[in-house]
């Protein structure tokens, strides 16, 4: 009985490790994105660093995924959670010529 006690305690403290998901950090320098395209899990965080002197906009319009950032200044950042398989178009409201794809996997 203590052995099964003591195995499940062991996987109530590791299960939650391997559910923690990535965190992917996108710089935004230069009016582009550090990446034209990322592959991560569904789960993980995206993070879009504004490194330039201005603000920036970042959203989708895609069916994976539907977002608006809103608009932020140099030195902070936005996240966005990934909830489902699929392709993310990403794009600056500000600077059209701005664009990168995200790939979603299970």
């Amino acid at each position: 009985m203590k052995v099964y006690k003591l195995t499940c305690f062991s996987i109530a403290l590791i299960y939650p490790l391997l559910l923690v998901a990535d965190v992917h950090i996108v710089d935004q320098k230069n009016k582009e994105f550090s990446t034209t395209e990322l592959r991560v899990k569904v789960g993980d965080e995206i993070r879009f660093t504004n490194q330039d002197p201005f603000f920036h906009n970042i959203f989708s319009l895609s069916d994976t995924m539907f977002f608006d950032l809103g608009s932020y200044p140099q030195g902070e950042f936005r996240s966005i959670k990934v909830k489902q398989s699929g392709v993310i178009e990403v794009e600056c409201a500000i600077h059209p010529s701005m664009n990168m794809k995200i790939i979603v996997e299970e």
